[in-house]
Parts: C-alpha cells; structure tokens; sequence
C-alpha cells in the first residue's frame, strides 16, 4: 500500500494518512489557502461605498470589537 501511495498509484484514505503521518511523530493539520474560502458576498456590496465610509465602518467594527473582548471571562483550566 505505501508503495502505491508512493508512486502515485493510490491515494490514501484521510484515517490511513493520519496513521502514517502519526508512525512518523507527524500529524495532519488541515489549512485554508490563503484567498480561498472568502465569502465574495460579505466584500463586494462595499466596494461601491467610499473609503472614507469603509474606513469608518471598520474602525467602529474594531471598537465594537474591543469593547465584546473586554466583556469575555477567561476561565483557567
């Protein structure tokens, strides 16, 4: 099985990877591409706004930001 994993002849299963990756004191860890996984819907409404305005948005966003972090209790574990 390796060997036709090796060769490109096979492709492992997700479990079977994470067994061979922990064989070799490795582990899988999945990660977006950068630019992928952006919802365009969330941006493209305010590009016709003017910056000023985006920029004032966002400023306010990251007050409101801040002012949720404040409110968080971190519990110790």
């Amino acid at each position: 099985m390796i060997s036709a994993i090796e060769r490109g002849l096979q492709d492992p299963r997700h479990g079977t990877l994470e067994k061979l990756l922990r064989g070799c004191g490795q582990e899988l860890d999945l990660v977006l591409k950068g630019g992928e996984g952006v919802d365009p819907t969330q941006f493209i409404p305010n590009l016709g706004v003017a910056l000023r305005a985006r920029l004032r948005s966002a400023a306010e966003g990251s007050k409101n930001v801040e002012r949720m972090r404040r409110t968080i209790r971190w519990v110790s574990r």
